[in-house]
């Protein structure tokens, strides 16, 4: 549950590439219940994305997908979940804008250069993401670049259904999956402005 659920996440930029380190305590570990595209159901990390934060897609665009949910998605957005297997090999799931529907395929993610690694430990497990900046970003990786960000933990302690989620950025109904204005900001800065680790609990 969300008592037992906390995170903190370090993330930095080299040579146009994002790395995002997660470190999640969590008293009870369930990986690999759940087939792909349900691994929110299970312990797992979900890295949220939006390349160019000052351009919106309409509200008023038709539905399509997910149960006729509204989305604000565009091709700089998405998100990446990293969930993990019963023989301990790392998934990515989660959605992006693809012509016009969100969605995710097995290995679309890889296939883009994607590299992702789960490690767990005494207090919980780590999550850490490579990705390039040609997936979500077009202009360069440099100091003062704003880019639309959020991580979300989801929480599983029996083996059944999700049981919690946090989110590091506020979106009490859990609506970052399809709306970018639940997102925060990141600004890239130089190293030494930044050194703390982004911390959040429950809501």
């Amino acid at each position: 549950g969300d008592k037992d659920l906390s995170a903190n996440f370090r993330c930095f930029v080299h040579q146009d590439t994002f790395y995002i380190a997660v470190s999640v305590n969590d008293d009870v570990l369930v990986f690999g219940e759940e087939k792909f595209g349900d691994g929110h159901q299970d312990d797992s990390v979900e890295i949220y994305f939006d390349g160019n934060p000052t351009v919106r897609q309409s509200q008023n665009t038709p539905p399509y997908g997910y149960n006729s949910r509204r989305n604000n998605y565009d091709k700089n957005d998405g998100q990446i979940r990293l969930s993990m297997d019963r023989q301990n090999k790392v998934h990515l799931g989660g959605v992006g804008l693809f012509g016009n529907q969100l969605m995710i395929l097995p290995g679309l993610w890889e296939s883009l250069g994607i590299v992702a690694a789960i490690q767990e430990n005494a207090t919980g497990y780590t999550a850490e993401l490579k990705i390039p900046k040609g997936v979500f970003v077009s202009t360069p990786l440099q100091f003062g670049v704003t880019v639309g960000f959020n991580v979300m933990i989801n929480d599983d302690d029996n083996g059944r259904n999700r049981d919690s989620k946090i989110s590091w950025s506020p979106d009490l109904y859990d609506q970052s999956w399809f709306r970018t204005e639940m997102f925060g900001k990141l600004i890239i800065q130089p190293q030494h402005e930044e050194t703390a680790p982004r911390g959040f609990n429950p809501n």
